[in-house]
């Protein structure tokens, strides 16, 4: 199943859909390692989502502690 953002399901399907995000972190790190993103249309319960997205990209190594990167 792909995963359309949230205004395009609002847009699709003519509803109202709450979100909610959650930053996710180790320690004291000031990058976040990740994100929950979860929604769900009010009333008729049509969308309903709750996935993890990773903080990554290929080719590029993060320093979550510092906020720095650098391409690989």
């Amino acid at each position: 199943m792909k995963i359309k953002s949230p205004a395009t399901c609002i847009k699709a399907h003519l509803t109202t859909c709450a979100i909610q995000s959650r930053l996710f972190f180790r320690a004291d790190e000031l990058v976040a390692r990740g994100v929950q993103l979860r929604a769900q249309s009010v009333g008729d319960q049509q969308i309903r989502f709750n996935v993890y997205i990773f903080n990554i990209q290929p080719g590029v190594t993060i320093n979550y502690a510092d906020g720095t990167s650098r391409r690989n």
